[in-house]
């Protein structure tokens, strides 16, 4: 379990340190680069990443790969349930990427 934790952790702190890096150029506070950076790695790695852990992949395949279907997922499990006419909110969208992940994770550790 330790081992694919750590490529998540080692991926927030590039995010972090480019961040940081764009802080220096840019006239905002470190709070709201911070919480930017949170939200990227919240919204485009993570999810990918739990829906990944079924396939024997590398770490670092996971993430790469994993960036990608979760721009692509995320969208669209947000537009279904608007369809349903469940209205979109920040809430709705942290309650939809918790649930993709803590789900992918379940499932994972009952296999």
């Amino acid at each position: 379990m330790k081992a694919e934790i750590l490529p998540l952790i080692y991926v927030f702190g590039i995010i972090i340190g480019f961040a940081m890096l764009s802080s220096l150029f840019l006239p905002t506070s470190i709070t709201s680069v911070i919480t930017l950076a949170f939200a990227i790695w919240f919204y485009f790695v993570l999810p990918g990443y739990c829906l990944l852990l079924f396939l024997d992949m590398k770490p670092h395949e996971r993430i790469i790969i994993g960036t990608a279907v979760s721009a692509a997922v995320v969208p669209v499990v947000l537009y279904t349930l608007d369809i349903f006419g469940i209205p979109l909110s920040r809430l709705t969208v942290l309650i939809t990427i918790l649930v993709i992940c803590g789900g992918a994770c379940m499932l994972k550790s009952r296999l």
